[in-house]
């Protein structure tokens, strides 16, 4: 699942060594070491996150 939303996503940088894998399936935050963070489905996208998902996908 978070391969899928890596590969299939855009990514957009938090900090210096966090980034944003943004799907429309969901979301995962990894560091620079490629470990996961945390990672969570569409489910959870709050109307931000939505609108964000919208802008990079148009849809």
């Amino acid at each position: 699942m978070v391969q899928t939303w890596m590969s299939t996503g855009r990514v957009l940088q938090q900090t210096s060594d966090k980034f944003l894998y943004i799907s429309q399936q969901g979301a995962v935050v990894v560091n620079r070491a490629g470990q996961v963070i945390t990672a969570f489905g569409s489910g959870y996208f709050d109307s931000d996150m939505q609108k964000v998902v919208t802008q990079l996908f148009g849809k």
